[in-house]
């Protein structure tokens, strides 16, 4: 979503005659590139590897952007909403076409609140420890 917000100047999937997922995946590549070219620029500064791999603005920016999508901010859960229905239905052209179909579909963003309780529940019962920061934001 940060690729696509500071990349595609509000490119659709109609405008780029491609599939929404398609034109999802892209900017999920142009991200990564993008991440590669400022951790580079980062050790040419003087960092180590690891410290630029979470430094980057791209990355920063993403990681702001989870908290605001976990938060509810209107406009990032406007902006994930508009992006996932370009992949979803990018997918369901594909699964016509080849003839799939499925009874439930199960969503990530559904289930990750369950996930996140039972890793809570663990560092209180001390079955799991807690080493580092999560990238993506504090458990």
């Amino acid at each position: 979503m940060v690729a696509w917000q500071q990349f595609a100047n509000g490119q659709t999937p109609q405008e780029a005659s491609i599939k929404g997922d398609h034109l999802v995946g892209d900017y999920y590549v142009l991200f990564g590139a993008k991440h590669k070219e400022q951790i580079a620029a980062l050790i040419e500064e003087g960092m180590t590897k690891e410290e630029a791999d979470k430094n980057t603005p791209i990355m920063k920016a993403a990681q702001q952007m989870l908290v605001d999508w976990e938060q509810g901010k209107e406009d990032v859960v406007a902006l994930w909403q508009k992006m996932n229905s370009w992949v979803y239905e990018g997918f369901g052209k594909t699964y016509t076409r080849i003839g799939a179909d499925f009874d439930k579909n199960y969503y990530e963003s559904q289930t990750y609140l369950l996930g996140k309780e039972f890793v809570q529940e663990g560092l209180k019962k001390m079955c799991f420890i807690k080493k580092m920061m999560v990238v993506f934001g504090s458990i």
